[in-house]
C-alpha cells in the first residue's frame, strides 16, 4: 500500500517520464544522485577518518539516536510490508542477513592486520570489502522498487544509510589501511554505480528485490544495535535523544504518525 508520499513521487515521476515503472525510478536523477552520493563516501574515506579522530562522545550518540529511529520508524515496519508481498520466508531471510554478516564481521575484524601478512592479509581485506561492496550494490539495486512501494520514505533511508557507510568506511581503513586506501575505495565507490547502471538494463522480480532488502535488513539490524549505539563510556543522553528526535520527527510527520 503506498504512502500519500509516495503517491506524490509517482505523480511527479509520471510526469517526467510517463508511465512509472522500476526502470524509470533506475533512471531517474534522483535514484543517481543516490547512487553518486554513496560513490563518494566511499571515496572520501581518507577524509572521513580525520573527521572520526575528533569523534566525541556528543556526536557519536547523536548518530546513534539517529540509527535507533530509522531502525524502529523505517526497517522495522519494512518487515510488515515485505511479509505481504513475500511471505514468512522474510523473516528467515532476515536472521540470515543477521547472522551471516555478524559471523563474518567478527571473524574479520578479529584478525587485526598484525596477524595478518602478505596473502593472508590480502585475503582478508577482500572478503571485508567484498561484504560492503555487496551491501552497497544491493541498496542502489533495489532502491528503485523501494521507491515504487514506499515513495520520499527511501530518501530517509539513503540520509541513515549514507551515515552508516561513512563509519564502515572508517573501520576498513583501520583495519585494512594499505589495501582499502590503495584500491579498496575505489572498487567500494563502484558498486552503487553498477548497481545503478544494472537497474536501467535489468528489472529484478518483486520477489528478488524483497528479498535482497531483507538481507541488507539483518546485516543493518545487527549493525545498528552492535556498533551505533554508544556504550556506556562514549554516549551522552541529550545527544543521544537529541539524535532520535531531529531523524524520527521528520520521518514520523511523513508517516502522518504525528
Amino acid at each position: 500500500m503506498q504512502t500519500p508520499s509516495s503517491i506524490d513521487v509517482a505523480t511527479s515521476l509520471a510526469v517526467e517520464h510517463g508511465e512509472v515503472t522500476y526502470t524509470t525510478i533506475a533512471g531517474h536523477p534522483y535514484t543517481l544522485a543516490a547512487a553518486m552520493a554513496f560513490a563518494a563516501i566511499h571515496l572520501l574515506a581518507p577524509h572521513c577518518r580525520r573527521l572520526f579522530a575528533s569523534y566525541d562522545r556528543h556526536a557519536y550518540s547523536l548518530a546513534g539516536g539517529m540509527a535507533v529511529a530509522y531502525a524502529i520508524l523505517i526497517l522495522l515496519p519494512e518487515f510488515e510490508y515485505i511479509h505481504g508481498q513475500v511471505g514468512n520466508i522474510v523473516y528467515p531471510m532476515v536472521l540470515a542477513g543477521l547472522v551471516g554478516f555478524y559471523a563474518l564481521e567478527l571473524y574479520l575484524l578479529q584478525r587485526r592486520p598484525s596477524e595478518s601478512r602478505g596473502s593472508d592479509a590480502f585475503r582478508m581485506a577482500s572478503l571485508h570489502i567484498g561484504t560492503v561492496w555487496l551491501y552497497t550494490w544491493g541498496i542502489i539495486y533495489a532502491m528503485p522498487d523501494q521507491v515504487l512501494q514506499h515513495g520520499a520514505m527511501v530518501y530517509f533511508s539513503v540520509a541513515a544509510i549514507g551515515m552508516h557507510l561513512v563509519y564502515k568506511d572508517y573501520l576498513m581503513s583501520v583495519h585494512h589501511d594499505e589495501a582499502y586506501l590503495h584500491w579498496g575505495r575505489y572498487l567500494l565507490a563502484s558498486a552503487p554505480l553498477i548497481a545503478w547502471g544494472m537497474g536501467l538494463m535489468l528489472e529484478p522480480s518483486e520477489f528478488v528485490s524483497d528479498l535482497i532488502v531483507a538481507l541488507l535488513a539483518g546485516y543493518l539490524l545487527q549493525n545498528v544495535f552492535r556498533n551505533e549505539i554508544p556504550d556506556d563510556r562514549a554516549s551522552c543522553v541529550p545527544s543521544f535523544v537529541l539524535g532520535a528526535v531531529l531523524f524520527g520527527v521528520p520521518v514520523a510527520y511523513v508517516l502522518h504518525l504525528l
